[in-house]
């Protein structure tokens, strides 16, 4: 009704944010509506009569007062009057607040953007009568402080001031808890905001998380693939048509709204971290796009002498020939060894017409938060973070925290008090203490190592600092099946040291050896208790049964067989296929080889075929094998076909993932439509030791041709 035939679209006019966009004429939410017009001729007439037509035929009625106009400053006063009386509803000054933020930015950002301080200030009030551990806060701080104020991250750029005000208190929460005032930090900031794999806490930087959140944004605009209002407008408003190029400048007419800026700020990093898959009628340039693998080519040494020369605006359509394919000749001609190699490498996909952007962060080539986070927190990191926190962990603490800390049986606080140990940063030793005396080296630590249950002699390997030495006995009690809770008593030990100290320092507790032994005994019985429990109930609480391995392929296998709809023609089952078996050789330069066996009755071969080319990775040389083998049993006229491959990873990428990994998605849109050509095609999954024929063939390739 609104958008009607040409007429009455002529009468009612919508708005533009700025000149050559598409007109908005109105906006539908839950249980609210905004109409946008110019104020001319009668549009305020005509709004109202299909507003009055739409509730005839609806039977529903307009709440005049929760209603309201809101006119443009440069608004004539007649035209204010005219749409008042026509619309008999009140004018209002703004839109207010919505999901808690004002939508006019009419003062200071620093004074808008306050409120987000004071939610994260609220919320830490609210848990003050609460007795939280290191370990309860750090929750806390994972799932809701840093999670309180996402709305607002990811749609406007927030003032500096305001991110280090939050990532202040977060990191003043994690210390000292409830404590007003100035409070110790035992490490940096930034050295907590490390990921956990990389020795911090994980607490994300809230900085660097709004930076990460507007290039999600960012990136719906520069990926063509989506078509939503938001998308269409903004890239008209930013790079002034519909569909994103290569090398196209942004838009810096006419005056920015604090919306737009905030996408101009990630779209910089965006536009720094995306990478080219091209078409068969690609129109990248050479020298400025990143295509090759991620990155761009080095030229010849020549060229670069030369200035370029008349291949200043090469494309790389020139590159190819007319029926498709590199041509090699050229691409040795003007490129280095090692660039001529990932050229030759990157399939031309003849179902692909225009060039498509990508991410080479990710497998699947989008963008997503996480991984955009993870880079923008890494550049910020490398410029902010001093030279302490950059050697705070050697490579084997980096090393024990990425693959082994967070992993480890037990209570998190044992955890995080193993982390301040390794990274040195425990609080409240006194200027006589140090780490080593106080775990190992005193007479009471070393009685309690000895008499404990694992009978540990201190006087051993203790040249080493206490990191390292826990690094090493974590190591081997992990390796040692036969005693599988010692790991558990070391923990438990540990942690009842410190226990132990802080009684004797605060408390004036002495140490009596009896009632220590025995309170230890009873937390670790209770630590193994509780993970004997947990690992029956996720064994057999929902009727899991715990299968081997040759069975869970089975398994696999046939999940696969039922899970292809896209590339299954014909009823599966219901005709007398030949069984194809494929397999794939690559190595680091590129190459690749494809082996394949057509199998009789008896699992004899029947047919063999070999071939040598080129392939980006193992994965796509596995998908450009079955693409071979599809194109030659096309040519020799089979039509009902069961491809057998041994790579799982690759037929789970067809079997139903949303996104699928970018180094094969044009390669399953060629086998998508060469799968039209058969009666009857399906996919299956095969063992390495049932498919060692097309493994040797695709061996000997690589080798002999």
């Amino acid at each position: 009704m609104i958008n009607g035939n040409k007429g009455m679209f002529k009468l009612f006019q919508g708005l533009r944010i700025c000149r050559g966009v598409t007109p908005l004429t109105h906006l539908f939410f839950a249980d609210d509506s905004l109409f946008f017009m110019e104020d001319k001729g009668r549009s305020s007439t005509n709004l109202r009569r299909v507003l009055k037509n739409y509730c005839t035929a609806s039977g529903q009625v307009i709440n005049d007062d929760k209603s309201g106009l809101i006119f443009s400053p440069n608004t004539m006063l007649r035209q204010v009057r005219l749409c008042l009386k026509v619309f008999r509803i009140k004018k209002n000054k703004g839109f207010g607040k919505y999901l808690g933020l004002p939508t006019d930015f009419q003062e200071s950002k620093k004074d808008i953007f306050k409120g987000l301080v004071e939610n994260v200030l609220l919320r830490i009030s609210s848990w003050n009568g609460l007795f939280l551990s290191p370990a309860g806060r750090l929750t806390l701080i994972l799932s809701v402080l840093s999670n309180l104020s996402i709305f607002f991250l990811s749609v406007f750029k927030i003032p500096v001031s305001v991110t280090k005000k939050i990532n202040s208190l977060l990191s003043h929460f994690w210390w000292a808890g409830f404590r007003a005032g100035r409070s110790l930090h035992w490490c940096s900031r930034l050295f907590s905001n490390l990921p956990k794999r990389e020795g911090g806490l994980g607490i994300r930087n809230i900085e660097c998380l709004n930076r990460a959140l507007l290039a999600k944004h960012a990136w719906r605009l520069v990926n063509n693939e989506d078509k939503s209002l938001f998308c269409r407008v903004f890239r008209e408003r930013i790079f002034g048509r519909e569909s994103y190029v290569q090398g196209m400048p942004i838009r810096h007419k006419g005056n920015k709204s604090w919306g737009v800026r905030s996408i101009l700020h990630g779209l910089d990093f965006v536009l720094q971290n995306i990478a080219w898959k091209p078409g068969i009628d690609s129109n990248l340039n050479v020298w400025s796009a990143r295509w090759v693998d991620g990155g761009m080519p080095e030229p010849v040494d020549l060229l670069l002498e030369e200035g370029f020369g008349f291949m200043k605006d090469l494309r790389i359509k020139d590159l190819c020939f007319n029926g498709g394919g590199w041509n090699e000749g050229m691409v040795r001609l003007i490129f280095k060894q090692e660039s001529v190699d990932k050229i030759l490498a990157t399939p031309i996909i003849s179902t692909r017409i225009h060039d498509e952007v990508f991410r080479p962060f990710s497998n699947d080539g989008r963008y997503t938060v996480k991984s955009g986070y993870g880079v923008i927190f890494e550049e910020f990191f490398n410029n902010n973070g001093t030279l302490k926190d950059k050697e705070r962990l050697n490579l084997k603490k980096k090393r024990f925290c990425k693959t082994t800390l967070w992993k480890l049986p037990g209570p998190q606080m044992w955890k995080i008090l193993l982390w301040k140990i390794i990274i040195g940063s425990l609080p409240g030793l006194r200027e006589v203490e140090t780490l080593e005396h106080l775990f190992r080296d005193c007479d009471v630590s070393s009685r309690i190592w000895f008499g404990s249950v694992l009978g540990i002699r201190t006087n051993q390997n203790n040249s080493l600092d206490l990191g390292e030495w826990i690094i090493s006995w974590i190591t081997y009690l992990k390796g040692q099946k036969e005693n599988c809770y010692g790991l558990i008593h070391f923990l438990a030990t540990l942690n009842s040291i410190w226990l132990l100290r802080n009684n004797s320092v605060f408390r004036g507790e002495t140490f009596v050896p009896k009632f220590f032994f025995k309170q230890l005994g009873t937390l670790a019985s209770l630590v193994i208790k509780t993970l004997e429990i947990k690992n029956t109930n996720d064994g057999d609480g929902d009727g899991v049964s715990i299968t081997n391995e040759s069975e869970e392929l089975e398994n696999q296998s046939n999940c696969l067989k039922n899970g292809l709809p896209h590339f299954i023609i014909g009823p599966f089952g219901s005709c007398n296929r030949w069984r194809i078996m494929v397999d794939a050789s690559w190595d680091e330069t590129g190459i690749a080889a494809f082996g394949w066996a057509v199998l009789g009755a008896e699992g004899k071969p029947l047919f063999e075929g070999m071939l040598k080319g080129r392939a980006e990775s193992p994965l796509q040389a596995e998908a450009i094998g079955v693409l071979k083998v599809l194109e030659w049993a096309k040519a020799q006229g089979f039509l009902h076909l069961e491809v057998s491959s041994d790579c799982l990873s690759m037929l789970q990428q067809w079997g139903g993932v949303a996104h699928k990994h970018h180094h094969i998605k044009g390669i399953m849109e060629e086998i998508a439509s060469i799968s039209t050509s058969f009666h009857c095609l399906c996919f299956s999954f095969v063992r390495r030791n049932l498919n060692k024929i097309a493994h040797s063939l695709a061996k000997r390739a690589m080798r002999d041709c």
